[in-house]
């Protein structure tokens, strides 16, 4: 099976993505063909999971096609880490890390 059928039938995919204005601005240098071809590229990588290899996009693509898609692909990348990371639950109860902390008061005594 390939990735992507893979991916659906493990349940790898979410409801939603942002949708970032740089990906817009990289999708607008495209012909109409490629731009089709590159929001559903962009949906199946930020929704079920699979990412194409920039070798493959390389030598499928054109030169244009593909540098969007290298400006692209790591920010949906990133969100999918960022996206997986949050379904482990985020801090443990108890953690301090992010506490809020009172400012110097220089003024008081």
């Amino acid at each position: 099976m390939s990735d992507y059928v893979d991916n659906i039938a493990a349940g790898v995919t979410r409801e939603y993505f942002t949708f970032l204005t740089s990906f817009y601005d990289n999708i607008e240098l495209l012909n109409e063909a490629e731009q089709l071809e590159m929001f559903h590229l962009i949906c199946r990588f930020a929704l079920r999971n699979y990412e194409p290899s920039s070798e493959e996009i390389k030598r499928t693509h054109s030169p244009l096609f593909w540098m969007a898609w290298v400006n692209i692909a790591p920010k949906i990348k990133d969100s999918w880490r960022r996206y997986k990371n949050g379904l482990k639950g985020g801090a443990p109860k108890g953690n301090r890390n992010a506490a809020k902390r009172q400012k110097n008061n220089l003024n008081s005594t």
